[in-house]
């Protein structure tokens, strides 16, 4: 991958995290222009990351730091929190399946209530599963796998009164799925286990 192709992936993925426009949809393509790179005073930024990281990892490096970050700098690229969010990602991807029946086994010690309540939307305010993940006592993974399993996220859409938090989160998440897989029984059994049935 050469500097220009680093950049156009950059702004697409910037695209995608942050406007209407669909990474997937147009296939990673948006319109940019080797002019438009030219006047950039990024440029050399872009030349070292595209040698930095190989190509599906430059992908993944960018999808997990504007996941945390959506305002993310490419010159920020190189800096320290940057490359410990894509390591930390890394992990969390790698050991998913473990993540998850973690996250699970934590929410379930934490909270006094019953499996069911933690989806319980009650007088349009946040329910226990939001909280635990905008708190981030778990990760936006599992709170993913577990709307796969649960489908209570058009229940939220539909319930929860917070025109700013939920939407934001609610978008973060649709815009982050596609770049993450997980076996959907594996995640049942794995949740099943947790809960003891």
């Amino acid at each position: 991958m050469n500097e220009f192709e680093c950049y156009s992936l950059y702004t697409s993925l910037k695209l995608h995290f942050t406007t209407d426009y669909d990474y997937f949809k147009y296939n990673g393509k948006c319109n940019v222009t080797p002019e438009s790179f030219n006047k950039r005073r990024e440029r050399f930024f872009f030349k070292k990351l595209s040698r930095e990281y190989p190509d599906p990892e430059l992908r993944d490096f960018l999808v997990s730091n504007f996941l945390s970050d959506i305002n993310m700098w490419i010159g920020d690229a190189f800096g320290e929190k940057c490359v410990s969010t894509y390591r930390d990602w890394r992990k969390r991807i790698e050991s998913l399946q473990y993540i998850f029946r973690e996250d699970c086994s934590n929410i379930m010690s934490d909270d006094s209530n019953e499996f069911d309540a933690l989806f319980e939307v009650v007088d349009g305010q946040h329910p226990p599963i939001l909280r635990h993940a905008l708190a981030k006592k778990i990760n936006i993974e599992t709170f993913i796998i577990l709307d796969d399993i649960l489908c209570f996220i058009p229940k939220f859409n539909r319930d929860l009164q917070d025109p700013i938090v939920w939407p934001d989160y609610y978008k973060k998440c649709v815009k982050y799925k596609p770049f993450f897989a997980h076996e959907l029984e594996s995640s049942r059994k794995s949740l099943k286990k947790v809960l003891d049935i």
